[in-house]
């Protein structure tokens, strides 16, 4: 039990993350990929009738005469059609002689007709969230089946499953493909789409071949009819897995043939995949962690193609996705713990081997230092790199003073003298001469630092220092050293040269380390925060086209109607939002863009009011500038710092119209100072809103925090990278309930 521990360890942790939904980005893009390897047609039982591009351009503008959809739901009704889907938003009502015309062409098809429902947010409503329910008028509602059309997207933003059933104000409706499929009532749950049933293969046909009767009838006989838009005009584009982007009738119509092909695919339950992932890491752990890491990647790689492969086929013969990332995981994890556990046993030999050599070198430096003899040791260079106690005390000299000298300068003896002595030295690359390194004892005179001479038995030795075969030598040819042998020769300088050298190499092998942790730790924290970013700008301009997008459709109408008034409040509003959206990727671009500062001297009062002069003033609200500069100009970049004001007025009037809700009496002031201190500017913004709060204050400067409905968080953090920029800073003091004040400040002679 003692030796599954660890792999008991990695089910845990794998089992943690798994529950806490951590690998579910892994789990959809394996299922986008099986969904992309599997190929299923279309039954056939569906025919879609395309509102395309060619049905605009044929028949006019957008929308349509209720009449003309009144004429194709009779001509469909008439050729036999099973049922039909209008996936059309009839909820407003058009003229009465429209009406009637559409009222009376459901009413003949007996029930056939199904009509969309749709749930969306209340945009009157104060409530945050709050939604409301559109529904045809009664006399088309009456005539036909209600089905709910609304497709809510997954946590990637992506239409990966749909529900069979919703709730409308305590009556149970089916969606629109449960109720083109005749599910009967009390079906009920949800289901992923499965996409590798082909888009190309359903059936389709032009809305307009339709209403001008250019279609075999036979088309339509016994089959479920889907009427809907699939021009990218109309902005029915639903983001979707492995296409990108569908419209929505289309993904529909794939719920519709997962339904009718038994292919409603359900992820299977955590609890199978938990127990088999348990078994996995303790009866197939420990062998995938006793192989060599070659072996172990082999053991590693099957059980990875098992389970992939394995998912695949399952996916691919009955509705059923499983959620392999655990196995895989665990698989993983299993084999590091062994690569790790023979990493210890290395690093152990290693650390055995190291002791036994350092022993080696402190007996010989003993041996060395209480020799009688000196020892003199000559490199490849010809230099001396041991210079011992006992020759220290037979020349005079000091060690420091003689190491790394050439030993002519020492023992000029040594040279060869003679054409025999001068030969080749074989593998020696120091100039001594050749009956010098003989082995034998010779007699010279040597001369102390004092300049007296004195006797001197030498014996001179070669070593030869092979290159060895070990994959990590470097080396191409063999070294060769000499060993002077004078009476003694001191090993302390040489021992200590090797141990600059050790320690500088295992200095420069640690920093190269952490440089690479530390590089690999700012790649990490980048890309969390581009995906957070990422997800943030999804989530937040979606919102605000929407809101252009059904904006707009109200201005269609109200130009049929000549709806003067109505008009000008839509545009408002598209004005307001197209803003809001062109302020989001203003910050992003200045969040993740480091240009040039352009500074230059500016005279800051002028050059505030003139900021301030652009900036409109929610009604209601009050500003008043206190110049305290007196014309006098500092050097800044005044573009970059307009943007800080800019970002400070907006969440100044954020406070102030949020203190309005609370406290429509309450004063609305919003002061805006400056100042000229000594050494630096100070540009003071004060509101009278609502504060922040003390638990609040201190993470303003967070990315992509933000107390607002909308934004992504990074006014305040690109107000303090402007400042910090400038060399200046930033400092935020509030009061919840009485009001917030930022003061801005730099040196007055900022560059």
């Amino acid at each position: 039990m003692k030796k599954r521990a660890p792999f008991l360890v990695a089910f845990l942790l794998v089992a943690s993350a798994y529950m806490l939904a951590g690998f579910q980005f892994l789990e959809y893009r394996l299922m986008d990929l099986r969904f992309g390897l599997i190929f299923r047609p279309a039954t056939g039982a569906l025919v879609l009738v395309d509102i395309d591009p060619a049905s605009l351009n044929e028949i006019g503008v957008w929308p349509w005469p209720r009449t003309d959809h009144a004429k194709v739901v009779r001509l469909v009704e008439a050729a036999g059609a099973k049922r039909i889907a209008a996936d059309i938003d009839f909820s407003s009502r058009s003229t009465p002689t429209d009406d009637r015309a559409l009222a009376e062409a459901f009413a003949s098809a007996n029930r056939k007709v199904i009509l969309p429902v749709f749930r969306q947010f209340d945009t009157s409503s104060k409530e945050v969230g709050a939604t409301i329910v559109t529904a045809p008028p009664a006399e088309l509602a009456d005539t036909a089946i209600l089905a709910f059309s609304n497709i809510r997207p997954d946590a990637d933003s992506l239409i990966r499953r749909i529900a069979l059933d919703e709730n409308w104000n305590g009556q149970i409706l089916p969606t629109f493909p449960a109720a083109m499929a005749g599910l009967a009532e009390g079906e009920a749950g949800m289901f992923h789409i499965d996409y590798s049933i082909r888009p190309e293969t359903v059936s389709r046909i032009s809305y307009a071949d339709v209403l001008n009767g250019r279609f075999d009838p036979a088309i339509f006989q016994d089959k479920v009819v889907l009427i809907g838009a699939t021009a990218i005009e109309l902005g029915d584009q639903l983001a979707v897995p492995l296409y990108r982007a569908l419209p929505g009738p289309m993904v529909q119509a794939l719920a519709f043939e997962s339904i009718v092909q038994d292919r409603t695919i359900q992820r299977l339950a955590a609890s199978p995949v938990l127990a088999a992932t348990l078994l996995l890491a303790i009866f197939l752990g420990p062998p995938i962690a006793r192989q060599t890491w070659r072996r172990g990647l082999v053991y590693l790689g099957g059980v990875w193609a098992i389970g992939l492969l394995g998912s695949l086929a399952m996916q691919a013969v009955w509705p059923v996705s499983v959620d392999v990332v655990p196995w895989l995981a665990v698989s993983g994890l299993s084999f590091l713990i062994g690569l790790f556990s023979r990493l210890d046993h290395q690093s152990l030999q290693v650390f055995l081997a190291g002791m036994a050599a350092s022993h080696t070198r402190i007996v010989m430096r003993h041996m060395a230092d209480n020799a009688a003899d000196g020892i003199i040791l000559i490199g490849p260079g010809g230099n001396i790199e041991m210079f011992n106690p006992a020759a220290e005390r037979i020349f005079a000299r000091h060690a420091a003073e003689v190491a790394g000298t050439p030993i002519s300068t020492l023992l000029p003896q040594l040279s060869g003298d003679t054409p025999e002595d001068s030969g080749d030295t074989g593998q020696l690359p120091v100039p001594i001469g050749r009956a010098w390194v003989s082995g034998g004892v010779r007699e010279i005179l040597a001369t102390r630092s004092d300049g007296t001479e004195f006797p001197m038995e030498i014996v001179v030795t070669a070593t030869e220092l092979r290159i060895s075969h070990h994959p990590v030598e470097r080396r191409t040819a063999h070294r060769g050293i000499l060993m002077c042998i004078v009476r003694d020769v001191s090993e302390r300088k040489q021992a200590e040269q090797r141990a600059r050298e050790e320690l500088e190499r295992r200095v420069e092998e640690r920093t190269v380390e952490l440089r690479a942790a530390q590089e690999q730790l700012l790649r990490s924290e980048r890309l969390a925060t581009l995906g957070q970013l990422t997800a943030t700008v999804s989530h937040e301009l979606r919102n605000p086209l929407g809101t252009i997008r059904s904006t707009a459709f109200v201005v269609r109408e109200i130009l049929d109607h000549a709806g003067g008034e109505r008009l000008t409040r839509a545009l408002d509003r598209i004005e307001r939002n197209v803003e809001r959206c062109d302020r989001i990727i203003d910050e992003l671009l200045e969040f993740t863009r480091d240009r040039p500062l352009a500074v230059q001297a500016v005279v800051v009062d002028d050059w505030l009011s003139e900021v301030l002069e652009g900036l409109s003033l929610p009604e209601g609200l009050h500003r008043r500038l206190d110049p305290g500069c007196a014309g006098e100009a500092v050097s800044f970049d005044p573009e970059a710092l307009r943007r800080c004001v800019i970002n400070l007025h907006e969440n100044a009037c954020h406070a102030l119209n949020a203190k309005r809700q609370r406290a429509p009496d309450a004063e609305l002031l919003l002061t805006i100072q400056t100042r000229l201190a000594p050494d630096r500017l100070e540009l003071r913004v004060a509101d009278t809103g609502i504060g922040i709060k003390p638990d609040i204050l201190p993470r303003v400067f967070e990315p992509l925090f933000s107390t607002k409905g909308f934004g992504v968080g990074l006014g305040l953090v690109i107000v303090r990278k402007i400042m910090q920029r400038h060399a200046g800073g930033i400092e935020i003091s509030s009061v919840e309930g009485e009001g917030t004040q930022v003061l801005l400040w730099l040196p007055r002679s900022a560059a």
